[in-house]
C-alpha cells in the first residue's frame, strides 16, 4: 500500500522554478489591483498542475528502483552474483551500469 503522506515530503521540495516566478507576477498584479488576499487561489492550481504530472513519475520510478534493488539481493542470496564473477563477468557493468 502506498504510503502519500510520506511521498510527499519528498515532492514539495521538486518544485519547479517556473510556477514560483508566475505566482510572484501574478501576486504583483493581484496587489496592483488590491486583491492580494487571491494569492492563495492562485498559487494553489498553478502547484496542482505542475505537480500533477510529476507525482506518477516519482512513484514509477521509485517502485521500478526497489524492484530492481530486490531481484539484486535475490541474486546475491541465491549466490548467482558469485556465478558471474565465477565466469569472468563484472556484475557491476552487467547489472547496476545498464
Amino acid at each position: 500500500m502506498l504510503r502519500w503522506h510520506l511521498s510527499a515530503n519528498v515532492l514539495s521540495p521538486s518544485r519547479p522554478a517556473c510556477v514560483t516566478h508566475s505566482d510572484y507576477q501574478g501576486a504583483g498584479q493581484l496587489r496592483q489591483n488590491g486583491v492580494s488576499i487571491f494569492v492563495a487561489d492562485l498559487v494553489g492550481p498553478s502547484m496542482l498542475r505542475e505537480l500533477a504530472p510529476l507525482t506518477p513519475a516519482i512513484v514509477v520510478a521509485a517502485r521500478s528502483g526497489s524492484a530492481y534493488a530486490a531481484q539484486i539481493g535475490t541474486m546475491a542470496v541465491t549466490e548467482e552474483i558469485d556465478a558471474l564473477r565465477t565466469i569472468g563477468i563484472p556484475p557491476l557493468e552487467l547489472l547496476v551500469l545498464p
